[in-house]
């Protein structure tokens, strides 16, 4: 998964899965 895509899964409310794999 791109590092852009997952910036906007992330503005859609994906940090309610939160993975720590973004540090």
């Amino acid at each position: 998964m791109s590092d852009t895509l997952r910036d906007q899964l992330l503005g859609l409310g994906f940090k309610a899965a939160p993975k720590p794999e973004r540090t």
